[in-house]
C-alpha cells in the first residue's frame, strides 16, 4: 500500500499559522482530538509543526497561551516522504529519523498531506488482519494452547 492511500490529504489537515496564539493551537487539538497541527505560511506552504509535546514544553517554560504564538514552540524540521512510498519504506523512515510526523510530497516536491507513525501502525494492522482470512482456522489451531483435563 502506498502512503497516498492512507495519509491525511492537505485539504483535511488541521492547520494554523505561526502568528496564531498557543491557545488556538491547543483548542484545535482538543476539538479535533489530534496530537499535532501543521503550521502553514500565508501561501499555504508548511513551515513547521506544533505537537502536544511542544505545547507542554512551552508551558513548562512559562509561556502564556494567550500572549505567546505558535512560532514560539513549533518544530521547524520538515521531514518529508513521497506519496508513492510503500508502507514499509514509510515505517523505516520513521524509525530511522525518530520522528512521528512527516509531510507527504508528490514527485515535484509539492506538499499533498501528512502521515504519522499512528497512520502507519493502523495501516499495518489492517494489512495484517486482511492476510490470513483463508487460513484463519488452520493458523488458530497451530497456536492454540492445549488444555488438560483434571
Amino acid at each position: 500500500m502506498k502512503v497516498s492511500s492512507f495519509m491525511v490529504p492537505k485539504d483535511k489537515v488541521i492547520s494554523c499559522s505561526p502568528e496564531d496564539p498557543l491557545e488556538k493551537a491547543m483548542n484545535l487539538m482538543l476539538d479535533s482530538v489530534i496530537g499535532s497541527i501543521v503550521v502553514l505560511s500565508n501561501d499555504g506552504i508548511p513551515v513547521g509543526i506544533v505537537t502536544k509535546t511542544d505545547l507542554l514544553q512551552g508551558w513548562a517554560k512559562g509561556l502564556d497561551a494567550k500572549n505567546n504564538t505558535v512560532a514560539d514552540v513549533m518544530g521547524t524540521t520538515i521531514e518529508t516522504i513521497l506519496d508513492t512510498s510503500p508502507t514499509g519504506i514509510a515505517a523505516e523512515h520513521f524509525e530511522r529519523k525518530k520522528h512521528r510526523h512527516a509531510f507527504v510530497v508528490d514527485k515535484d516536491g509539492v506538499y499533498v498531506g501528512i502521515v504519522t507513525a499512528y497512520d502507519i501502525a493502523v495501516e499495518t494492522a489492517r494489512d495484517n488482519k486482511a492476510w490470513p482470512y483463508t487460513n484463519r482456522d488452520a493458523i488458530a489451531e497451530k497456536f492454540r494452547v492445549p488444555t488438560h483435563a483434571h
